[in-house]
């Protein structure tokens, strides 16, 4: 029995019994009043219940926009395996890369029987084997949760096309007060568009065929080293991007960018001051800081510049807010002296890596590569070559969102 249906009986046998005791003109018995109590309690638990339920369903519906809803957008948080989970059975979660790797190589699918089923529905490459949806996927997440400018919180678009168009507003509508009758000014909010152009992006690992037979560690060592060459080269076009083709524009030099230049030694945290309100003045919100580690230490080291005193100097409450992100993907060699950096101040949001699915991860036994002084057969040497590729693109939401410090010195 339904909710609905639950109330219209529970209803119908209060009612009943109310016109029992308004016929006969008398109080309800002691058993009677225990049910007529009883009774309306069920009714409020059940409706109750039923406006709970439904408030989930609505809410749910917002949290979760059915497919044709538009481009989806993850946050840093957000896992790339679960938005992608529902291509494939729940029990491929519980695929290994080592026992899939032992038994393509070994040819003994013994105890790697999931993975044996999973390759069946996985199309086959010349001369190898495609890597399985979900543990490509695991390698995706590997990869954004080790490149800095995604854990600063650059957002992921995930692409189910090779281009793909996000909207965006240039221009707010404006609001003003009137009197009654007044006729209301008209006024236009100003939208364009950001096309997202999927680039090729690969690595290729060789791996030694006897340390995939042995090692007990080799899925999670294979995974990492994939996903932390994707994660470097990921973090280096956010941030510096030459724009040039085939490779991404970052925020370094991105149209639009706001800069603070010249910043020089680091003296005082003024210019990170001036880039956190020069958000602040187009109406956004500083949510973070991406600089060089050589950046980073000299502004830890700073002191008050008083005469032999070392006191460190206090930084101000709205630097100290902000979380610091270091990495060696912001180079330290810049400008004519080439001894420059920079940094970026950035509601970081609004900057934004665009993944076509899915990343492809292919396995051979049988390829050739080149080691920069010759080519080798990965047969004849009894090795196995990963490859993986990921086409991705950057673009940036929101230029006036982003801040970047231009000639820091040591």
């Amino acid at each position: 029995m339904n909710a609905y249906d639950a109330i219209v009986t529970k209803q119908a046998e209060l009612t009943a019994l109310a016109a029992t005791l308004a016929a006969e003109d008398r109080k309800p018995t002691d058993d009677e009043r225990a049910r007529l109590i009883a009774l309306k309690s069920e009714v409020e638990d059940i409706r109750k219940s039923w406006e709970s339920d439904g408030r989930k369903r609505f809410l749910d519906g917002i949290a979760r926009p059915p497919a044709d809803s538009g481009p989806v957008v993850l946050k840093s948080i957000d896992s790339y395996a679960t938005h992608i989970k529902g291509s494939y059975p729940d029990e491929f979660e519980r695929l290994n890369l080592g026992r899939l790797l032992k038994g393509y190589i070994a040819g003994d699918w013994s105890g790697a029987e999931l993975e044996q089923k999973a390759m069946a529905s996985s199309p086959t490459s010349a001369g190898g084997i495609l890597i399985p949806a979900p543990l490509a996927a695991r390698v995706i997440d590997i990869a954004r949760n080790r490149a800095v400018a995604l854990q600063a919180g650059v957002s992921t678009v995930p692409m189910t096309t090779s281009t793909l168009k996000l909207a965006r507003v240039t221009g707010n509508p404006t609001a003003g007060w009137y009197n009654e009758a007044a006729a209301i000014t008209p006024s236009d909010g100003t939208l364009d568009s950001v096309t997202f152009t999927a680039r090729k992006l690969a690595a290729l690992v060789v791996v030694n065929n006897e340390l995939l037979d042995d090692a007990q560690n080799a899925d999670t060592v294979v995974q990492t080293a994939i996903g932390q060459a994707m994660a470097l080269e990921l973090d280096r076009v956010i941030l510096r991007g030459s724009g040039t083709a085939p490779e991404p524009r970052g925020i370094f030099g991105a149209s639009g960018v706001s800069t603070v230049a010249a910043v020089g030694i680091p003296a005082n945290y003024d210019p990170f001051l001036t880039a956190i309100y020069q958000l602040a003045k187009d109406n956004w919100a500083a949510t973070g800081i991406i600089m060089a580690p050589r950046t980073g230490e000299s502004l830890a080291k700073l002191k008050t510049g008083i005469a032999s005193d070392k006191t460190p100097l206090t930084a101000p409450a709205d630097y100290v807010r902000l979380p610091k992100f270091i990495t060696g993907q912001i180079p330290t060699n810049l400008g004519a002296g080439t001894n420059e950096s920079f940094a970026i101040v950035a509601q970081f949001d609004q900057v934004a890596l665009g993944l076509r699915q899915t990343l492809q991860i292919e396995v051979s036994r049988e390829g050739a590569y080149d080691d920069g002084t010759a080519v080798r057969s990965a047969f004849q040497k009894d090795q196995t070559l990963i490859r993986a590729i990921l086409r991705a693109d950057v673009q940036i939401l929101q230029p006036k969102a982003c801040c970047n410090l231009l000639a820091i010195l040591p």
